[in-house]
Parts: structure tokens; sequence; C-alpha cells
């Protein structure tokens, strides 16, 4: 099952984080997305964002670069380590190790040094893969909710990827949510002011699945264990492939706004429809007290044969490891052992060597050893992992025998109209396991906890005293979407026999909340009526131990900003979409300003209003280039910027269309004049490309289009044919079509100048001037750059037809935009 089944890829590395770190200073409001002062009050949004820097400049306290107080020190705490974050993650590792026979590890297979890289998703908008995979905090004010986004996965590559490709690929969607919080992994971090989080390590999880997915390149036929794994999914033993990494042991930083780097280890193996997709598969195991100094979170798969222990975060290791790069080694906490819980059968021995030894770092954090009893007799009784201790044996994890997961829990929800608005409800798919196996569970609890770091404006969640029933950040109903029943802050559902249930989330209130799934009445952090319990069952620093080893969604609700939504096109100005929208940008994330172009700047904003648009267009949040990348632009605010794209189309105009010109000219028919001929076939893919360029740039923006509309010179239908939806969706009509037949002539271009290579000529770039052009070229249309019109139309469609389908067009009577060219343009292809 999952990271248990073979064949296994083990791969190692380094992680790096850009996650910004603004936010986290508990001085926003996330009820309305407000950057707040040190006295709690808004910072004005009229105000240069500069101003508010220097104000968190101020704010403190300061350290120096060894994470000591230092008053004049480079960093501060209220802007964070890497305030100038933009949200990239990235990997550099390579397989290190592979399994084809259990407990076999295998170092000389072909694929050993291989890299595997995650990416971003492909930006339709931009027509580029240049994207980085992403990391953002759903809950900016908790650090249990940093989430990663990775659109496609690939491993194999050998160096560049030119020089020896892929051996598969494969596209990834969703969240990628945090699990197994080890707050105590690395030890010996020393003082610290980021003490904390350089404890800390997590779980990632994704699956490569899907219609076509992943694809096997020929690459994947030079390892053995490759094709191994290539020949398990293909014929449909597995689903798609499974990758389980973590992130530990992260580098102190030295000087701000620098990316973080973390180690990375993990593994690729098939992956089952029937397990989870984010959540580590098998029976799971967590401490049995809080804060003992012991082995952490870890799932077993037991066999006939042997017990595989996912141990990929479980030991306690050295530290810290300030390059990034070192090797931390796993404490020495004895000899193990696997033991049934209410008989104390021995089920598998766990010797200090099987966790301390080379195989445990190459392996992936897995550890495969022989058992002593079958699984089926095993598979009666909860497991316990026993060590010895001065007293005796002590047991250090107990197993969790129902485990109830889902694997979307990572969940940012808009803020609805009204108590009765269900067009943003979410349905989420609950999972049960009993003793790693899917089956029926009865009496799962659906309970929130409220984060009141996240609302420090709100009087009854900031008090001290707030109980967990004192806010409600969603309301919850047991069942699908589409079902019957009430709303409330609580329900309860069951599982089918395949482990199957669902309930439903609506907004209540903005903030931010993490939804536990609770197995029975005692199954919580703490007493929830119990006040003060709002920031003890919240639990930021894990001192109950309880929500690493829970079942839970870690959710988000928007600001409610539907009052924007009646804005008049009128109304909207850049004053309004920057007081709005962009000035909280502005405050938070500098990484704007540094790397793209400030938010406050009005001609930049003016200028790419309709890439501010696409890249913020909420059907885009499930890509990796959405913007903003922390992902909680609310759908109101997200429609008055298309709003304001649209203000920017105003014509100031309506032009008339023209008709072209043209003369038919002599053909080429000797070999003597080849070389001649191709350089006049360069220039001939130049000049078209241009013409293209300059029809595709004189169609009328969609505000232009409406006007055309609103005079009764077009239909809606001609607005849509011309000018696409106006930045609703990918759909720019002819404009688009028109581009990008501007690109394949590019390539045209280009195949010709190989031609010109081939044949021992240089690259050639000619100068095209289109008054002379029409007498250079022996073709038989005129060139002219000319609008959209019936005539450029008509130069089109002789362009693109064959040579011998060509007859002579000729400009008719009537007005010409431009002075009157002659002679021609080239034969089709």
């Amino acid at each position: 099952m999952s990271v248990f089944d073979l064949p296994r890829l083990h791969f190692s590395g380094t992680a790096t984080t850009h996650a910004p770190t603004g936010a986290r200073s508990g001085l926003v409001d996330l009820a309305t997305n407000t950057a707040l002062t040190a006295d709690g009050q808004p910072f004005p949004p009229h105000r240069p964002p500069g101003e508010y820097h220097d104000h968190l400049d101020l704010i403190g306290p300061r350290y120096d670069g060894t994470g000591r107080p230092a008053p004049d020190g480079p960093f501060s705490a209220a802007k964070g380590e890497d305030f100038a974050g933009n949200g990239h993650f990235a990997v550099d590792a390579r397989i290190v190790g592979v399994e084809c026979r259990a407990g076999e590890l295998d170092t000389g297979d072909p694929v050993i040094g291989r890299a595997v890289d995650m990416w971003g998703h492909y930006n339709e908008y931009l027509g580029t893969t240049v994207n980085r995979a992403r990391v953002f905090d759903v809950d900016p004010a908790s650090d249990w909710t940093t989430t990663l986004m990775v659109g496609q996965f690939c491993f194999g590559r050998d160096g560049r990827s030119h020089d020896v490709g892929y051996m598969s690929t494969g596209a990834v969607h969703g969240f990628h949510p945090p699990r197994w919080h080890n707050t105590h992994h690395v030890r010996d971090v020393g003082e610290h002011w980021l003490a904390k989080r350089l404890r800390r390590s997590v779980v990632h999880q994704f699956v490569v699945a899907g219609d076509g997915e992943p694809t096997w390149l020929d690459e994947a036929a030079v390892s053995p264990a490759v094709r191994l794994l290539r020949d398990t999914v293909a014929r449909g033993e597995a689903g798609g492939l499974v990758v389980q990494f973590s992130l530990s042991h992260p580098s102190a930083p030295e000087v701000p706004d620098r990316p973080g780097r973390w180690r990375l280890r993990g593994t690729i193996a098939p992956w089952r429809p029937g397990e989870p997709r984010t959540y580590p598969a098998g029976r799971l195991l967590v401490p049995s007290r809080p804060g003992t100094g012991g082995p952490h979170n870890l799932t077993v798969e037991l066999t006939d044969d042997h017990a595989v222990l996912n141990m990929i975060t479980a030991m306690p290791a050295s530290g810290p490891v300030r390059d990034g790069r070192s090797e931390p080694v796993p404490l020495d906490i004895g000899d193990l052992e696997l033991r049934t819980a209410d008989s104390g059968r021995l089920v598998a021995r766990v010797p200090r060597q099987s966790y301390l030894g080379e195989t445990y770092a190459l392996a992936g954090g897995l550890v495969t050893v022989p058992v002593e009893m079958p699984a089926r007799e095993a598979a009666e009784e909860a497991l316990h992992l026993v060590g010895t201790g001065p007293g005796g044996p002590v047991v250090h994890l107990r197993e969790k025998e129902v485990n109830v997961q889902a694997d979307d829990a990572a969940l940012i929800l808009e803020h609805p109209r009204d108590a009765d608005d269900a067009d943003h409800d979410v349905e989420v798919l609950v999972r049960s396991f009993v003793r790693g196996r899917p089956a029926a569970v009865g009496g799962i609890g659906v309970r929130q906890f409220f984060n009141p770091r996240a609302l420090p404006r709100d009087p009854v969640a900031a008090s001290p005293g707030a109980r967990c029933s004192d806010v409600d950040v969603v309301r919850v109903r047991a069942g699908r979407r589409d079902g019957d029943g009430g709303w409330s802050g609580t329900c309860v559902l069951g599982t089918d026999d395949a482990g199957r249930g669902w309930f439903t989330l609506r907004g209540a209130a903005s903030g931010t909340a993490r939804i536990l799934l609770s197995t029975g009445p005692d199954d919580l952090p703490c007493d929830p009526d119990r006040p003060g319990s709002a920031t003890l069952g919240y639990d930021h620093d894990d001192t109950l131990g309880y929500w690493p080893g829970a079942g839970y969604l870690a959710v988000r609700v928007l600001p409610d900003d539907w009052r924007l939504a009646g804005t008049g096109q009128d109304e909207v100005t850049f004053e309004l979409v920057y007081e709005e929208v962009f000035a909280f940008y502005e405050h938070m994330y500098s990484f704007m300003k540094a790397e793209v172009f400030s938010l406050a700047d009005r001609c930049k904003v003016e200028t790419y209003a309709k890439l501010i648009w696409q890249m913020c267009d909420p059907l885009n949040k499930s890509k990796t280039y959405y913007m903003p990348p922390t992902r909680e632009l609310s759908e109101p605010k997200a429609q008055l910027l298309l709003r304001f794209l649209r203000s920017q189309q105003k014509p100031d105009e309506v032009l008339s269309a023209v008709r072209a010109t043209s003369r038919r000219s002599r053909r080429t028919t000797t070999r003597d004049r080849l070389v001649k001929v191709l350089r006049d076939a360069a220039a001939i893919e130049l000049a078209v490309m241009l013409q293209y360029l300059y029809a595709a740039y004189s169609v009328p923006t969609h505000g232009a289009g409406a006007e055309y509309v609103r005079r009764g010179l077009w239909t809606p239908g001609q607005l849509r044919l011309a000018c696409g939806d106006g930045g609703e969706t990918l759909d720019e009509g002819i404009r688009s079509m028109l581009l990008d037949i501007a690109r394949e002539e590019m390539i045209h271009f280009l195949l010709v100048n190989n031609i010109l290579m081939a044949v021992g000529e240089p690259f050639h770039v000619p100068r095209v001037d289109f008054r002379t052009v029409n007498h250079e070229l022996a073709v038989p249309l005129d060139f002219s750059l000319e609008r959209l019109g019936p005539g450029s139309v008509e130069r089109f469609v002789q362009i693109e037809r064959p040579e011998g389908l060509v007859g002579e067009v000729r400009r008719g009577d009537g007005p010409a935009a431009l002075p009157r060219t002659t002679n021609g343009t080239r034969t089709g292809r």
C-alpha cells in the first residue's frame, strides 16, 4: 500500500521555500485583510507602503544573524525572516536508492543520481511553464497550515533536461497540506528567536494519477527499477504514483529576505485509488504521551514475511543543519519492539541499527524488518511500539485504531452573500480506516476550533476567556452538497463499508479554524466549553500533543466583501481598486514591487490591467501561477478587478475598417536563385508575422466592442467573436487567434533559416520595410500593415491557401488607412 508497495524509488536533497512572513506577525486582521499598526489600528491605505514597512522595522523586537536579541540587528520580528518572500517552492533532489524487493536497497541502478523536480502548472495565459511550485499559509496566524502546491512532478533527468531527459512526468492537482507536524523533531537547536520553527518537521504527500498520467518517456527503459514501476502502473495494478516527502532541519536565516533551505527526503511508489492522496497510508501509531522525547508519528504495514515502518520523521535527530546539506544523525533511543496492545505478543523487532544506519537515510525513512507472527493475527489487535526505560518497558507509541482523515485538508472558502447562499458551499470527502484498512465508522464528530490569533480586532475572539464555541467560522451539515438538513456549528456523520462519508461546509464568519474529525466523545484536545478553551484547544505550541495525530482540516473563510459587488462600471477608479484590493498586498507582500511592479504605480497598473486580472481570475486558484500566491483575494474583489480592466478598455474613438491592394508578381523557378529565394522566404515570413500582429492589435478591446454593440453596429455575438468575453475566461476572440498565427510564422521563419544554414549560409534576419517590400519580393499578393477588416482577412485567406489556388487579389475602390503599397506577398504553404 502506498509507500509500502514495491518498487520504491527514494530521493534526497534540499528544498527551498520563499514563503512571505509579514502576515505571520499578528499585525493582520484576517477578517478584513487589514494591516495593523502596533496599537492594533488599521494602517491607512492611502499612506505610502514604505511608511508601513518602516513602522514594522521600528516595532521589533530585533535579532542578529545568530538569532539572539540585538537592538540594531537586521531581523525584525514584526516582519519575520522573509518579509519579501514570493511564495516559490523548489527542490534540488536526486534518487539515492531503489527497492524492488522489500528491505533490499539498491544503489547501483542507473536511476541513482537522477534528478527529481517539482514544477508549477502550465500557464495558458502567458503560454509558458516558467513557474515554480508554491508554498503559502492557509492561516498566516498559525504555524500549522503552510501548504504546498505542485503542478508537475518529474524524475529521471540527468544534467540539464535537454542533455538527458526525464524518465517520467505527470500533472499534480490540488493542495498538499502539511501532515505529522513534529514540533520536537530536531534537538539541540539552542537559543534562537525562531527555535520553534527550527525544531519542526512536516510530511507532505501527493499523487500523479488521472487520464494518461503519469507519462513514461523513452529514458525510463534505462533503469530496471523504473521499468518495473512503469509496468506496475501500466498493468493496472496501481492507479498512478504516490510521492511522499518530509521537510526538516530548516537552516537558520543569517540575513533577512532570503529563501529558507530544508532537508528533503522522500519516496516514489505505486498508488492505489483506495488509498489517501495526501495522507500517509497504513496503521497509524502516535505518541502515548506528549513531549516524551521519544519517537513520533509513523505508520506500519504488515505482511506474513516482514513489517515496513514509515518512520520518515518519527525518530528525533540532531541539529541544527545550518547549510541545509549536512546529513542529520538520528538519536539512539535503543532497540524497539512492535507488540500487540492487549496480549503483548511480539510482532517484530526494530533494532537500533535499523534506524541509525546508512540504509535508513537512503530509504526515505522506511524500515523493513522480519515479523514474528502472521499478519492476520496482528490485524486483530492494536499495536504498540515499545522501548526500554530506566524502570523497564516503555510504550512510546500507541496505535490509533480508528483513523479518520480528509485529503482536502486545506480549504479556502468564499464568504457567502447571505445565510442562504449555497453557491460557495464546499463538499468534503472523509475517509475512515480501522487498523489501516478502509472500514465503516459511525459517530464521526465534526467540530471547529477557531484561531483567536487570526481575529485580533474581534473582542469576543481576542478575549482570554474565549471558548471554542464562542465563534463559528463555518457552518457544517452531514452529507453531500446537494443533500438536505440544517446547518450548525457541529455535525455527526458516518462512513460506508469503503470508508467513505461526506459533510458540507459553508462560511459563517471571516476567519480561520481547524475542523476536527473526532472518533468519540473523548477524542477532543480539551473541554470546548471551558473558559479559555479557544486558545488552549487550538494549541499553537503543541503543548497537548493532540493535533499531530488527529484528523482535521485547516479552513479559512475570506472577508465579506460583497458590498463591492454593486459597484457600477463608472465608479471603478484606480483609487478605489487600490484602496480595496492593492493596498493590503503593498503593505504585506513587498516582492511585487521588487520583482514585478508596485501596485501603487498607477501607470503600471493601468497598462497591465489585463495581465493583473488574468492572474487573479478566481478560476485559476487551483493553479500555481495564480496571484496573489496567498490565495486570499475574495471573489467580489476579483470581480472589481475585472470591472477595472473593462474600464481601461473604453475607446477614445471607434475605428473603421479598410481594404487592401495587391499585384501579381513573377515566380521563382530556377535552382540558381535558391539562396535568394530562401532569403526572400525569410523576409516573407517576418513580413506576414508583422501583418498578423498589426491586425491583431487593431481588433477593438472588449470595451470598444461593447460600444459598437451600444451603437447598434455589432451584435453581442459579433462582440464575442471579435473580442471574446472581456477577460472572464481564456476566450479572447479573433485577437488571440491572430497572435497564435503570428507565433507560427516565427516558427516558419526559423525553419527557412535552418535550410539556409544547411546549405552553408549564415542565419538571415532581413530588414522589412513596408514602403519597399512589395517591390523587392516576387510574390503575387500585396503586403500592407492594415487593420483587421475584409481586405486584410481576404489577404490572410490568400496567404494561407495553397499556391495553385491563389489568383490575383486587388484592392477595390474606397479609402485606405495607410499609403497604398505595391507588389506581392508569398506563396501558400
